[in-house]
Order: C-alpha cells, then sequence, then structure tokens
C-alpha cells in the first residue's frame, strides 16, 4: 500500500488571516499592558527569603518589599505609584517607631523616603527589580525575580496577553494545516475563533484559557490539531483512574482512602449522568470519531477545571461521583482533588485483588513479545511507534525469529490497541519478515493476526491498516480510535505569553479509497469486556484468536 501525502492551500486561508485583523476590534486599555494578573508575591529562588507584594489596581501599584538592613533587621518597604507599559517605577518609604499593638501610637511614627524601586517584566511570570537608594547604608542594584503566587482567576493570562495568544494559534494553524477547512467552513471557524476573542477579551478564570483554545481547535475535526489537556501540571486530578469497558467506565486505580471503588462503574458526576457528561466533553476534545473522543474521555473526565469549564461542577477541590459496585446500588462519594504534578500513589484493581492482568496490559514498553506455550503462541505488542534506547525494532523482529526458531510456533498474534502513535516506519522491519523473510510461514489468515482498537491511533492505525492491505493474516479487535483517511505528522508551537504546547498537523495521509469512512473495522469484531471479564484478567480478543 502507499501512503499519499498531500498539502493544500486554500483561499480561505488568506481569507481568515484577514479575519483576523478583525478580531483586533476587540477594546485594548490605551495605557499599558500591565494589569491585574501581574498581581501576586515575587521573589528570586536563590534569595528565598525575602521578596515582593506586587497589587495593580486600575492604573496604579502597591508595591511592598519585605526584606532586612544591614544589621539582619526586618525592614518593609512600601509605596504606590503608576503603572507603564513594561512596569512601573515607585518612591518607596519605610516607617520607623511604631510598636505591637495595642501599644502602637501613630503619633510616634516617623515616615522615611527610603530611595526609589523599579519593576520591568519581561512577563507576566518573569522580571527584574532595581533600586536607587538614597538613605544611607544601602548599595544600588538589581535582581530577577520571578512570581510566586497569583490572585485566584488572574493567574498570567489577562485579556491582552490571551488575545496575544490566540493570534499566535490562529496563524500557526493557518500558516501550517494543510486543508483547515475540510470539515467545516472558513465562515464557521471564523465565528468560533469571534466567540473565542470575545470570551477571552474578558476577565475569565486562569483555567479557562487553554481549555477555551483546545474547543476551538476541536471544532476544526481533526484529532491531530489539539491543546492536550490531560497534560496541564496546573490542573487538578481526581484521585483514581478509569478504563473502560462494554458497560462503561470502571474505576481501574485508586489512592489508598478509596480502594473500595476499584472495580465500580461510574455511572455520573455531580448527580449528573456519565453519558451526558462525556457528551459534554466532546466540545473539548479533537477527534475523528466516537471512538478517539471515548479514549479522550477516560482521562478528561478525572480533571474539574474541565468539568467547572463544561458546567458539570462549581468546584476544583471536591468532586461528588456516583458508582455502582457489585451489586446495582448506585452510591456516591465526595472525592478531594490534587495537582497533577502533586505525587499520588494509586494502587491498581490487579495489584489489590492478586489477579492477573490482561497480557496486553502487564507491561508498558514500546514493543515486546511472549511465547504462550499452551496455544504455541508467540504474542507481540507493538504500542509504540517509538524506538527503545539500546533495544532497536529490528533487534525486537530479530529476537521473534530467533524464539520461532527456538520453539513450537503454529500462530502469530501483533497486538496495535494500545498503539497511538510515533514513527510509521519503525515498523518496517516486521513487514520485511513477514512478506519476505524468516516469517512468511506464518502469512495466512489462521496463523497470522492483528489486533486493533479505539486507541490506535496515528502511526499505530497506518500499521494495523498496511498490515489488513498487505499480509494475508487476520484483523481482529474493536474499531480504530483513529481515522484512515488523516491528517497528522504534528509540529508544537509553544504560545508565547501562557507556554502552552499547540500541535497541529502538516500532512494528509491516504490510506484508503473512501475518505467519508471515520473508523477502520477490522474483519472479526470482538466487542469489549464486560466489568466482570476485565476484573478476572480475561481478553475476548486474545480468547477468541487462541480458540
Amino acid at each position: 500500500m502507499t501512503v499519499k501525502f498531500f498539502r493544500q492551500i486554500t483561499k480561505a486561508h488568506v481569507f481568515l488571516l484577514m479575519m483576523w485583523i478583525a478580531i483586533h476590534v476587540v477594546p485594548m486599555p490605551a495605557s499599558a499592558a500591565i494589569d491585574a494578573t501581574y498581581s501576586g508575591s515575587w521573589f528570586n529562588a536563590a534569595q528565598s527569603g525575602h521578596g515582593f507584594f506586587v497589587q495593580v489596581t486600575g492604573d496604579r501599584v502597591v508595591l511592598a518589599w519585605f526584606v532586612f538592613d544591614n544589621n539582619g533587621n526586618p525592614h518593609w518597604l512600601a509605596g504606590v505609584g503608576p503603572i507603564s507599559e513594561k512596569g512601573f517605577k515607585i518612591s518607596a518609604i519605610f516607617v520607623q517607631g511604631g510598636q505591637f499593638p495595642p501599644n502602637f501610637d501613630a503619633a510616634q511614627t516617623e515616615t522615611i523616603v527610603w530611595g526609589e524601586i523599579s519593576f520591568e517584566f519581561t512577563d507576566c511570570d518573569n522580571a527584574t527589580v532595581s533600586w536607587i537608594p538614597q538613605v544611607p547604608g544601602f548599595n544600588p542594584g538589581s535582581l530577577a525575580v520571578i512570581r510566586l503566587s497569583s490572585v485566584e482567576g488572574l493567574d498570567c493570562n489577562g485579556p491582552q496577553s490571551n488575545l496575544k495568544d490566540l493570534e499566535e494559534l490562529i496563524q500557526a494553524v493557518i500558516g501550517g494545516h494543510p486543508n483547515l477547512f475540510s470539515g467545516l467552513t472558513a465562515l464557521a471557524w471564523e465565528r468560533r475563533a469571534e466567540g473565542a476573542a470575545d470570551f477571552l477579551a474578558g476577565q475569565v478564570r486562569g483555567h479557562h484559557f487553554p481549555i477555551a483554545l483546545a474547543e476551538l481547535l476541536a471544532s476544526i475535526g481533526d484529532a491531530h490539531t489539539a491543546i492536550t489537556l490531560d497534560q496541564i501540571v496546573d490542573f487538578h486530578r481526581l484521585p483514581i483512574s478509569l478504563h473502560r469497558v462494554r458497560e462503561g467506565l470502571v474505576v481501574s486505580a485508586a489512592d489508598s482512602e478509596h480502594l473500595g471503588l476499584l472495580g465500580a462503574l461510574v455511572v455520573g458526576i455531580e448527580g449528573i449522568p456519565i453519558e451526558d457528561v462525556e457528551a459534554r466533553l466532546k466540545r473539548v476534545i479533537s477527534h475523528e470519531n466516537q471512538h478517539w473522543a471515548d479514549v479522550r474521555a477516560e482521562s478528561y473526565v478525572l480533571i474539574p477545571e474541565i468539568l467547572e469549564y463544561l458546567g458539570v461542577t462549581s468546584s476544583l477541590d471536591t468532586i461528588l461521583v456516583s458508582v455502582v459496585g457489585t451489586g446495582q446500588t448506585v452510591s456516591e462519594v465526595l472525592l478531594t482533588t490534587h495537582l497533577a504534578n502533586e505525587p499520588v500513589n494509586l494502587v491498581g484493581l490487579f495489584e489489590e485483588s492478586g489477579l492477573t492482568p490482561p497480557l496486553y496490559l502487564q507491561r508498558d514498553d514500546a514493543y515486546w513479545f511472549q511465547y504462550l506455550p499452551e496455544s504455541k503462541t508467540v504474542y507481540m505488542a507493538y504500542q509504540q511507534a517509538n524506538e527503545i534506547p539500546g533495544y532497536s525494532f529490528q533487534q525486537f523482529i530479530d529476537d521473534v525469529v530467533t524464539l520461532v526458531g527456538q520453539q513450537d510456533v503454529q500462530r502469530l498474534v501483533i497486538d496495535f490497541r494500545r498503539n497511538t502513535g510515533g514513527n510509521s516506519r519503525l515498523a518496517e522491519p516486521l513487514g520485511v519478515a513477514l512478506l519476505l523473510g524468516p516469517l512468511q510461514a506464518f502469512n495466512t489468515a489462521d496463523r497470522l493476526f492483528a489486533i486493533g482498537g479505539r486507541r490506535t491511533f496515528s502511526s499505530g492505525l497506518i500499521n494495523w491498516v498496511q498490515f489488513g492491505d498487505q499480509t494475508n493474516g487476520t484483523t481482529i479487535g474493536m474499531p480504530s480510535g483513529g481515522k484512515p483517511n488523516h491528517f497528522g505528522e504534528v509540529v508544537s508551537v509553544v504560545l508565547s505569553q501562557s507556554k502552552i504546547r499547540v500541535q497541529h498537523s502538516t500532512t494528509f495521509f491516504t490510506l484508503i479509497a473512501d475518505n467519508s469512512i471515520e473508523t477502520f473495522t477490522p474483519e472479526i469484531v470482538v466487542e469489549e469486556p464486560t466489568r466482570a471479564m476485565f476484573q478476572d484478567g480475561r481478553d475476548p480478543v486474545l480468547e477468541r484468536i487462541l480458540q
């Protein structure tokens, strides 16, 4: 099979670029770029122990510097002044002669002008402070500082920086995407972009910003052009993991306080049926079919920032989850969230039960194999299209060939179920071995099987489709999460203000003749395991092959 590539530039690209100029009618402050989003505490990490408090209110700023004098005594400096385009400059004072309440007497205090303090911001998280004292005993100097804390809901992305990042995102996808308007019209996307600009021009909560961008990108209908929201470390998480089975989402891991949830079926969030929650999640998930939306929902449903944005919850700290255990009784549990970068130890379902998980979930290596002597089968898991350092894919195939020569092997099983992409050419040694090399004897419908499913995506999908097209083997499993004819070969852009990473496609891959087909359906469709089967460690796909 030949993989075709094409790049299409449309007149709509030019039209949308002109549209972006029109978006800039959003009113912007005529004076300074510094606003309330710069408020918070600032310090130099190498000099932890003294620092600055900045409060921007309108066109004025209040500054306090909690520092020490040359004798080691606390020396607090403060001032108020106007803001400018890049920062502010204030006349700093300190007060002496006071006592601790209730003995404080303002009449006994003396206010002394200390000198001049300036802040120049690189962005809303980095600045340089400089000072020129006029009080003897202090030397002029400067210090690079970073923001330590911010005001809730005003963290970094104010209207101006929001719109600047939105502009960068739009320009990136216009200039780099091969056919931005294959799934919707230029006018439709223009309206969505204008809606995003109107929304972001206000004082939105900080976590709304990346989600709004993700929603805009999701409207394109290209699963590869996206912001991956579950990689944002500033977002919170529920202390559980989920796995999709035939009935829905089951708890596959939990922290030590909620081990009783393991194996339970999640049926609702904050009183909203889980089906309705997942329907809302599709707004912010870039996808081309329902299967990939289902995959992304497994993690997105655990992020309270996304749930709050979609109107599912009002809290980022606690989430009410409805579950069904071994019986049919619905129970509710209030889960406390944690930040994604906080270490939380989750105990897996099979770790707690002592049962053996399905074979395809036993290892996370990019590729590995195992001989199953009872069925005389070599099982090959190809889970990432990325080479393992120190263990090439060619060596992997050579090791499989060696095993086949040493054992009585009747069939080969290649599992693409967890392969979400990478480099599709990495699998070429496998194709050579099956079509021209030492594994040719297995190239029949009853001796060679390739498993795929919802998570088979991008390069993983390309290789699964190639297998079905070029070999005599049998494809089996669930329909793919990736679309056979799809955009891909992504590049990433880091937005200058928020540092959010955006990815967009640069190439179109044609794998089949009919471009309207949304998923690759294997020759033999085997449904996902039921909850009971999953808890017992059973894999209905592998069972079907071995039977």
